[in-house]
């Protein structure tokens, strides 16, 4: 194991909750999921996406640059001690955009900038699945004083731009 800290980011409730208590508790580096990223993929390579309750759903999501730089301002910060953390310090933060959007938007605005049209499978809503997920980022505010805030538009416009940096396309 490492002595490095941990961040975990994109995880929701209670799965992102308790895995970011193992991932503490064991001290592994940094983990940051990007949510558009099965999506653009699924885009550019002619496959399907797959939109749970007819793509009718309000996902909070969080740009990649307002998690770095929420992470530049955590990561010399020492949580105190949590004994329900095995001795280990940790501390989650919820790192999300504070305002959910509309699915189907953001699936517009994919298709916009990669121009091309997304296949939609459109599914009905999943067992244990909830229409609206929404960050609460008091804790972050208040220990940091910071909230991410980039608009969905430019976030995804900057994805994208990375995107077809990396990958060449």
């Amino acid at each position: 194991m490492t002595d490095q800290a941990t961040l975990v980011t994109g995880a929701a409730g209670f799965i992102g909750f308790h895995l970011a208590r193992q991932l503490a508790r064991h001290r592994f580096t940094h983990v940051v999921h990007m949510a558009m990223f099965p999506f653009v993929n699924a885009i550019m390579e002619g496959r399907p996406i797959r939109l749970f309750n007819h793509g009718r759903m309000r996902r909070d999501f969080t740009c990649i640059d307002d998690v770095t730089r929420v992470v530049s301002k955590l990561i010399d910060r020492v949580p105190a001690d949590d004994p329900a953390a095995a001795n280990a310090p940790s501390k989650v933060y919820n790192v999300g955009n504070h305002r959910p959007e509309e699915l189907m938007h953001v699936v517009g605005l994919l298709e916009q900038e990669l121009g091309r049209t997304a296949i939609k499978e459109l599914l009905p809503m999943q067992p244990g699945d909830v229409l609206e997920t929404f960050a609460d980022v008091e804790d972050l505010m208040r220990d940091t004083g910071f909230a991410p805030s980039t608009p969905i538009a430019q976030g995804v416009r900057n994805f994208v731009t990375w995107y077809r940096d990396y990958f060449k396309v």
